[in-house]
């Protein structure tokens, strides 16, 4: 519940870094639903999509969280930078945060097995 104040907060206070986008959001859901993770950082995560490797901000919940950072290693420009809307940075927390100790784990497994 708590979640849903801060993001009425943030809405209502202009504090969300990122504009919303309708556009951005289908997209988001449709690379999260069809994509197949394949990195996690501390601060982002990366899904392969129709053969590109599609990097989501996924630091900053949700302040400035869920925001396009790279296609194929390279940086977008900040008029590509928007945020989901609010359901679709929840979806995207939980798939990162899954992703990120999957891959930690894997790779404490590599460092002691």
């Amino acid at each position: 519940m708590s979640e849903f104040i801060k993001h009425i907060a943030n809405t209502v206070f202009g504090m969300y870094q990122e504009p919303f986008s309708e556009e951005w959001d289908l997209e988001l859901n449709e690379i999260m639903d069809t994509g197949r993770v394949i990195q996690t950082s501390d601060c982002t995560i990366t899904y392969m999509h129709k053969g590109n490797a599609i990097t989501v901000w996924a630091a900053n919940k949700y302040y400035s969280f869920g925001h396009l950072v790279r296609v194929n290693g390279q940086g977008v420009g900040k008029k590509f930078q928007s945020r989901p809307r609010f359901k679709t940075m929840r979806k995207l927390w939980s798939a990162y945060s899954t992703a990120h100790d999957n891959f930690q784990n894997a790779e404490f497994k590599k460092l002691f097995n």
